[in-house]
């Protein structure tokens, strides 16, 4: 298995802790300075700032879009994000989980199509904290794969694991572009 796995097939886990972790704290914080400093989500002007450059954007889906974010730190880094600022799942209306769903398939489907194999990859959901209400929270899917060439793994180096900055050797317009040429199909056929 590509990425070190302990058990050899698909598998997810589910994380609950009697805290917020250190990632979604600080995201929680940068979401709640950004909306007392502008008054609005940051996911809003996120997603028009992204479908007005397009540059970034995989696919927009309407009511979802997948990005390649402008501060990717992998190769193929994309975020599957709502048209609508929302913090949970359970938030989205059912046509928005629908495109949703499309989206993220879409995405996947994109990853494996990409070189032709089976794509590894670490997805993430990031929903607000249940602790309260936070409606600055961005509920979105980050996707890490793991290969950024045709039989490449993205190995973390020094900096990325003695300083947690991330060296990434592609940019994310360029990234997109290749996604956006992928054929969804061509990983439906692996």
């Amino acid at each position: 298995m590509e990425v070190g796995v302990t058990l050899h097939h698909p598998h997810g886990q589910i994380y609950a802790y009697d805290h917020i972790p250190p990632v979604q704290a600080r995201m929680l914080a940068q979401a709640e300075a950004y909306h007392a400093e502008h008054g609005r989500p940051w996911l809003a002007d996120f997603v028009a700032q992204e479908r007005e450059s397009g540059e970034r954007v995989v696919l927009d889906g309407g009511a979802a879009l997948s990005v390649v974010p402008p501060f990717a730190r992998y190769s193929f880094e994309t975020w599957i994000v709502p048209a609508r600022p929302v913090g949970l799942l359970a938030d989205l209306t059912a046509p928005e989980r629908a495109a949703f769903a499309r989206v993220l398939k879409d995405t996947l489907l994109r990853l494996d199509g990409l070189f032709g194999v089976r794509m590894p990859y670490l997805l993430t959901v990031h929903q607000a904290p249940l602790d309260g209400p936070h409606p600055a929270f961005p509920l979105h899917i980050e996707l890490y794969p793991y290969l950024r060439a045709p039989g490449r793994m993205k190995y973390l180096a020094g900096t990325e694991q003695g300083a947690g900055e991330f060296a990434n050797d592609k940019f994310p317009e360029t990234a997109a572009a290749e996604l956006r040429a992928v054929n969804p199909d061509a990983g439906a056929a692996l």
